[in-house]
């Protein structure tokens, strides 16, 4: 009798289990009769190197202006870099990949050429990471070219992403 029972309870686990893979099937082939999928072109960008990916990324066109904040990060810490995307989309600002002991050349161009017209009280850099990750000359390099600075660091990765997730 407990055997019948138990074979009795595999056949509705597995006859449920099936219904649910019919119907998810069919869910998928479903579509409304003028339902049509519309595609757009992909588009890539790249550069000589991460950071020159990073600025083609923020300004395609290379004709950008307006924008008068940017989020910094090491091109050399893809953790920092993963919470740093979050908080460019929150503050509405390009995300660039930098050195860790020197702001980029091709940074500073991609920083200023965007700004251009953006007034100096207006522009902001947050820089996510710590002092190893983003040394303190990268900032000094900032703030001497007139951008307000702020640094969302912890002390280490998972610390930085909760500072930042704080900040958001």
């Amino acid at each position: 009798m407990i055997t019948r029972t138990k074979r009795a309870s595999k056949r509705s686990f597995a006859a449920v289990i099936a219904a649910a893979l019919v119907a998810s099937v069919l869910a998928l082939v479903a579509s409304p009769a003028g339902a049509a999928a519309s595609v757009t072109a992909t588009k890539r960008w790249s550069g000589a190197d991460r950071y020159a990916t990073a600025n083609k990324v923020a300004n395609p066109a290379g004709t950008t202006v307006n924008q008068g904040k940017f989020v910094l990060v090491s091109g050399q810490s893809y953790a920092d870099g993963l919470a740093a995307a979050g908080l460019a989309g929150a503050v509405g600002g390009a995300m660039l990949l930098t050195e860790p002991d020197q702001l980029t050349t091709s940074v500073q161009t991609t920083m200023s050429g965007m700004a251009s017209t953006v007034a100096q009280a207006n522009r902001y850099v947050w820089v996510v990471g710590g002092t190893n990750a983003v040394k303190p000359a990268v900032v000094t390099q900032l703030v001497a070219a007139g951008w307000n600075v702020t640094r969302i660091a912890g002390t280490d990765r998972y610390a930085t992403a909760d500072a930042v997730a704080g900040y958001i």
